[in-house]
């Protein structure tokens, strides 16, 4: 076949797909008039209408990469668990900047935003680094306004504030559990901006800016509430933790579960329920955290804590313990059977590791706890 026969007969396939129904193509759109699930976290990270809190530290942020453009060194922590929505604040920040670069010369600045882990070529944390091929190497000879450092641990905080001596204001994103270390490396003080949970019409902004976003009709006025019973997503932030990620997770979840339920039963679409996002959380494993994570008891807590960084084995955990292996086995299981541990098969080998609300939540316990004022109450 020619490509004028080919061009011809795609035309005539394109054509089709122009008069198909959508509601015939897509279960997401006859469901709520949308293109895909709302709360997919498969959103552009660069798109800044769908950053949602933290503004004071955005602003505060800004402010120092304005004072850094004067010839000022400073130095910054973001602090705050997993999926709080670190990442989120500086890829925010950073596309902002570049934006404003490009619209104004008067506010030009040169900066870059990386995670650390894609700037090294070992993911051995050793002081030793001298030793190592790095890619940042040439990264640090250039003259920078600020650089965000995504994901640093103390010994790679210390090494990049040694070695980027020609950029004005270094920003680094840090687990809470790092920070005491990183800091007592150290040999200036910086300013840390703790990260807080998300609050209820927090929760909505996001959700709601999310909804917009797949609405396939801009103009269509549909909302969170449209969707999700009140009580029900005061119940899923509160499971949540007040994490985003995890309440992304768990409002995609019920959406799904409110989708099938709907197509199975052919019932009026209604709305996810308290019900909904009980089955949904516990399907993420927030719930289990939530109601068991801080009652285990001593021994259980030790094994957790071995296979919250690395999954390992029984055996491996039972020699950094020092417990014989059937009493680990044993705890690993009721822990497996809590919903607070993973299991995997490699082999031969049996392989444990914590969930990622498990995960969280000690992250969490490691923040002051006026800034995450987040319980099991």
């Amino acid at each position: 076949m020619s490509t004028t026969e080919n061009v011809k007969k795609f035309k005539i396939i394109l054509d089709e797909a122009k008069k198909a129904k959508l509601e015939s193509l897509s279960t997401w759109y006859s469901f709520f008039k949308m293109r895909e699930d709302p709360f997919s976290p498969n959103i552009p990270s660069d798109d800044l209408n769908f950053f949602v809190n933290q503004e004071e530290i955005v602003n505060s942020v800004i402010f120092d990469i304005g004072v850094a453009k004067r010839g000022i060194p400073l130095v910054s922590f973001i602090v705050g668990p997993m999926g709080s929505g670190k990442s989120s604040i500086l890829t925010y920040i950073n596309t902002a900047m570049k934006q404003l670069s490009k619209q104004d010369p008067a506010y030009r600045f040169k900066g870059e935003f990386r995670r650390v882990e894609e700037m090294y070529e070992s993911d051995e944390e050793t002081d030793d680094l001298e030793e190592q091929p790095q890619k940042w190497v040439t990264d640090s000879v250039g003259r920078k306004d600020y650089y965000f450092f995504d994901d640093a641990n103390p010994v790679q905080i210390t090494n990049m504030m040694q070695n980027f001596v020609a950029t004005n204001y270094k920003l680094f994103t840090v687990n809470p559990k790092h920070v005491k270390s990183a800091l007592e490396r150290l040999n200036v003080t910086p300013n840390i901006f703790y990260l807080r949970p998300l609050k209820i019409h927090d929760a909505k902004e996001m959700l709601n800016r999310r909804i917009k976003r797949a609405l396939l009709d801009n103009e269509t006025k549909f909302r969170i509430e449209n969707i999700v019973e009140d009580s029900a997503l005061k119940k899923m932030v509160k499971y949540c933790f007040g994490i985003p990620k995890l309440i992304l997770k768990c409002a995609s979840t019920s959406l799904q579960l409110l989708r099938q339920s709907h197509q199975e039963k052919r019932t009026d679409i209604g709305k996810i329920t308290e019900e909904l996002v009980e089955l949904s959380c516990t399907r993420i494993k927030c719930i289990q955290a939530y109601n068991h994570y801080r009652i285990i008891g001593e021994h259980k807590s030790t094994i957790l804590m071995k296979i919250i960084e690395k999954e390992k084995t029984p055996t491996e955990i039972s020699s950094e313990i020092k417990k014989d292996r059937t009493t680990v086995s044993r705890h690993l299981s009721d822990l497996r059977e809590l919903g607070l541990v993973e299991y995997y098969q490699r082999g031969r080998e049996s392989y444990y590791g914590a969930t990622e609300p498990v995960k969280i939540l000690v992250e969490i316990d490691s923040m002051p706890k006026e800034k995450w004022p987040i319980g099991t109450d």
